[in-house]
Formats: C-alpha cells, structure tokens, sequence
C-alpha cells in the first residue's frame, strides 16, 4: 500500500512536470485547520478506524523557495480494540520543509511537504504510548483573498516505533487548513466594512484609503499588514513590506555592504562582519584579532611567521632560524640542533681538543638536545689530510669524542650521542691539507 501510494505521488509529479510558477509566499504565516486520519497498515486497522485532529501551525520562508514549519494538533482515533477506549486521544506533533512544485494559475499552486514526526496515543487504560517517524506530502493552495489561503493537503505518515501493537504504522492526512501572514488577518474581513453615507461620495475619489488599502510608501504592500511602512522607493520587499535580507543579519540587501554574513556574527551599521584590528580578516574567523596596523596575517588573522619558531616576523630579529633551534622572544636562537657541520667549533692543532671559543656553540647544542629529549644525534669527526688513513681516522674521532664528552659532562645521557671518526674525506676546503677540513657534522636521528 505505501509502494502504491509513493507510485501516485510520483505520477501527479510527471503529469503536472511542464508547468511553472513564480514564489509568491510571504516571509511568515499562520495555520488553522482540520485534519482527518485512515490507517491503512494491516497491523493498526485491526486496533483504529479513524481520526480527526484540529490543526495549528506556523511557517517561515528561510530561502526565496523554501520555507520551514511545524503543526500541532489535538484530536482522537475511533478505537477497534475491545479492551481500549471507544476513543484514543491522539496528539501529533508534525515538522515539514515545504518546496514549491508548481503555480496552476495565478491564484492557486502545488508544494510538496515532508519532514519528522512525533504522535502520542493515550490508550488502553488512558496508557501515553508515542512514537517518532516520518511524513511525506502534496499541499494544493487556493487564495481566498489578498490576505488567506486555502490549503488541501494530502500526505502518507509512516510511524516507527511500535505502539500496543506490533509493527510500524501507516496512516494517510488529509487536512483542510486556512493560511495568512497574519492572525489578525485570519478570520478578518479587510475592506468590506461599511462605511457611513456621509463618506460614500468619497469612495470614487479615495477608493484605497477608505477600503483600508492604503499603501503609504508604495510598494505595494497595504498599509495594514506592512510591517515596514517607510521603505524606500524601489526596494524589494516580502508579502509583509519588509525589505529583503538574505542573511538575515538585520540590515536589508539594499544597504547591506556584507551579504550572505553567517548568522550570528556582530557586524557594523552597513552590515559588514567587525574587523577590529583592520587586518581585513573579520573577527568571527580572525584567531589573533589584536594584530598591530600593517602586519602582514595569514587568511585566519595571525601574522605570518616565514621560519616557524613562534616568534611571527614582524617581532623576529633573526628570520631565518633553523627547525629544531629554541629562540628568545626576538627570535634569536639560544639553542637547538641542526643537521651539518657544527658552526663556531675548532679544535688546537693535532691535540684535538677544543679551544675556548667553541663553548658558545657547544652550548647551543646542549640546550637543544636538553629541550628535545626525544632527539638522538650521531656526531661524524673529519680531519686534514695527514698522510695515513689510520692516523687521520684515529684524529678525527678523537674530535667527535671531545663533543660527546661535553654534552655528556653538561647532563645528555650518553646513550643518545653516536660518535665515528671517517679520517681524511669530504674535504670542504681546495688545499686538503688545510686546518678548515677538521671538523665534526652533527645528523639528527630521531
């Protein structure tokens, strides 16, 4: 029964394909009706014949073609059930997106509905049983008047969880229910008051304004439901008379400098998302909003920082810090380590030891490998060319030692440092017997 049904919708939905229509809602209105319920599942006709509910509802156009809305209803089922009520009440709680499908002619139209559903039935023994589901839908609008609708509606109800009975729940709605932006416009009946004989002389010569019709600011929206009775000429207004805000951020389109701002965000009198800092990054998405005037920020506000030590460039004294190296608050680096050669240390002559000079950088090393207590390093001693291969590897280690045995002295575990002497190789100076090739070379192991 419901592949059938869901075959019917789709079927009006071809037939009716090649017609068009122009949306025509206002931005809110209000509903009241009456709605009447068939099962049709096997499983609930043995259990209910029918129910009737009474109908309120509300819906709020978000988009230029969808709208929102929710309708609660009061009513009762006719119960089969011979140890249940004769009647069941019954409270369904119904939320819906409605589209518009297509305008039949100038006064009437097709949309289509559907959305989640909450109904509760209070049976047997006056037992609240309720259930979640969902709904699906054809409304046929008809305009009554400049103010109220007729709304037919036809939709199928699919209830998932299991009542007194076992099984989901098929029911079919079908609702009568009369529509207008307006309660107070509902059941009113604008501009066909009589008026007293001595004005009736008048009625050729100010028809609008004596049938209530008054359109003050002129754009075409009476004066009685126009919520925004001052709009200037040529704006694009709602069916209510207020000027469009696609945002809905307060400020209308025409003078909105900032569109399609999300909700929620503070913006200034033309609309505008609030930049405080003037980085041209607005404060909603700004994670450093205190920037000083001409920094250069990154698309998320934060000054640009070229070599990532923390410290951005408009405050780094030293712009280029290597990757593993602790810098001040200048950016200045007090310490770190950096594969290659290990700059600003020499040893004396064939002893191998260090001069005093070297200290300085040994202790940058020292206070890297302290802060980076996961970093292991393997230390490589070159010397000049001196003749013999062996003599020139035995030096060469002793140079990387003399490092190690500094930072071990300083409190790095031993463990952490590798040492090799590779002798008279990779010279980095012409004459291989220049003192510019002993060295050591520090490789990051991590």
């Amino acid at each position: 029964m419901r592949k059938n049904l869901l075959l019917a919708v789709l079927a009006l939905s071809i037939f009716l394909g090649n017609i068009t229509f122009a949306q025509n809602d206002s931005k809110e209105s209000y509903r009241a009706g009456l709605a009447v319920f068939y099962p049709f599942s096997a499983n609930i006709t043995k259990h209910l014949s029918f129910g009737i509910n009474a109908k309120l509802g509300y819906e709020y156009r978000i988009f230029s073609k969808l709208k929102i809305g929710g309708d609660f209803g009061v009513g009762f089922f006719s119960s089969k059930d011979t140890i249940g009520n004769d009647i069941i009440l019954h409270i369904p709680l119904n939320f819906s997106l409605i589209y518009p499908l297509w305008n039949i002619n100038p006064n009437s139209k097709l949309e289509i509905t559907g959305g989640p559903l909450y109904h509760t039935l209070f049976s047997p023994g006056n037992k609240r049983y309720s259930s979640m589901g969902i709904h699906a839908g054809l409304r046929y609008s008809l305009n009554l008047s400049e103010f109220r609708q007729l709304q037919i509606e036809l939709s199928g109800h699919e209830w998932i969880e299991e009542f007194w009975w076992d099984g989901t729940t098929e029911t079919i709605e079908i609702a009568a229910v009369i529509s207008s932006p307006s309660i107070k416009t509902m059941f009113s009946k604008e501009g066909k008051k009589e008026q007293p004989a001595r004005v009736v002389e008048f009625v050729e010569e100010t028809p609008r304004e004596i049938t209530g019709e008054k359109d003050s600011d002129g754009d075409g929206v009476p004066d009685l439901i126009d919520k925004s009775p001052g709009t200037p000429a040529g704006v694009t207004v709602d069916e209510a008379g207020r000027p469009l805000d696609d945002d809905m951020d307060g400020i209308p389109d025409y003078i909105d400098l900032g569109k399609n701002t999300p909700l929620g965000v503070d913006i200034d009198s033309r609309g505008r998302p609030l930049d405080s800092d003037g980085d041209k990054v607005p404060d909603y998405r700004d994670c450093h909003p205190a920037t000083p005037q001409e920094v250069k920020v990154d698309k998320m506000g934060v000054p640009v920082d070229i070599d990532h030590d923390g410290v951005p460039d408009y405050k780094d004294k030293e712009m280029n810090t290597p990757a593993n190296f602790i810098v001040d608050k200048d950016g200045i680096g007090i310490g770190g380590i950096e594969d290659g050669i290990l700059k600003g240390v020499a040893f004396e002559g064939d002893k191998g030891t260090l001069t005093a000079g070297s200290y300085q950088a040994l202790f940058k090393l020292f206070l890297g490998m302290y802060i980076r207590a996961e970093i292991k390093i393997r230390i490589a001693g070159y010397c000049e060319d001196l003749g013999s291969m062996e003599v020139a590897v035995e030096k060469s280690l002793r140079l990387a030692d003399a490092v190690k045995s500094y930072l071990v002295n300083t409190g790095i575990e031993p463990d952490r440092i590798g040492i090799e002497g590779l002798g008279a190789v990779n010279f980095i100076h012409a004459n291989v017997k220049a003192p510019e090739n002993r060295r050591v070379e520090i490789t990051i192991i991590k």
